[in-house]
């Protein structure tokens, strides 16, 4: 196959057309985090990713919070190299600082990714 423009053209050869028809691996994800942790105190939590497909991929993901005291923020964008049968594992400290302007003293994750979306609530002690 040959892409044209008018100023050039590009050959795409049939290593890279097969690269492109492949369909994405597939990925089985566990997500965990400590139900509570002390202002003050780290909190951390785990994801680990296999590769159950049999080719190599690139597991690309997303850690958002709400609260305490934010409506939405990013965390973090993930991303993991995987090869075939392989799995990895990503770790992320959050450590709440003491808060007393509002009842709701909770923070949930929410790991967002291609194939899903899981969610995580720690509850935050007061000192």
């Amino acid at each position: 196959m040959t892409i044209r423009w008018p100023d050039g053209e590009f050959v795409v050869h049939d290593e890279l057309t097969k690269q492109l028809a492949r369909p994405p691996t597939e990925f089985s994800v566990e997500f965990s985090a400590p139900e509570s942790v002390t202002s003050g105190d780290e909190a951390r939590m785990t994801l680990t990713v296999e590769n159950t497909g049999s080719v190599a991929g690139t597991f690309v993901g997303a850690l958002n919070r709400v609260g305490p005291n934010v409506a939405y923020i990013p965390v973090i964008g993930i991303s993991l190299d995987i090869e075939a049968g392989e799995s990895e594992t990503w770790t992320h400290s959050y450590t709440p600082s003491p808060h007393s302007s509002t009842d709701d003293l909770t923070a949930t994750f929410h790991l967002n990714w291609r194939d899903g979306r899981q969610s995580k609530t720690i509850d935050i002690e007061l000192l």
